[in-house]
């Protein structure tokens, strides 16, 4: 699946730059439904970036109806893991 979405994404005129190599790194980790599963800090991490910058990217994807973001709480721990979907 991670294929098609970087197919796809090398299509898409509004991505690029710093955006559109987000896009592609977030496709890289997508399953096979294009759901990712990554805290800020990991994606920040993979582009040796600053955790602000990756927040500001993904907001930015969000923004341009590149992908969806669900946040999903974990009743036990009280944690929260933000979901992605292209």
């Amino acid at each position: 699946m991670s294929k098609d979405i970087l197919a796809a994404i090398s299509h898409l005129p509004q991505l690029t730059g710093t955006l559109r190599h987000q896009a592609q790194r977030l496709a890289y980790f997508a399953d096979t439904d294009g759901i990712v599963q990554r805290s800020y800090a990991s994606l920040a991490n993979d582009r040796h970036v600053h955790i602000s910058t990756a927040k500001r990217l993904i907001t930015r994807l969000i923004k341009e109806n590149i992908i969806e973001k669900t946040v999903r709480r974990l009743s036990r721990t009280h944690c929260a893991r933000n979901v992605y979907r292209f």
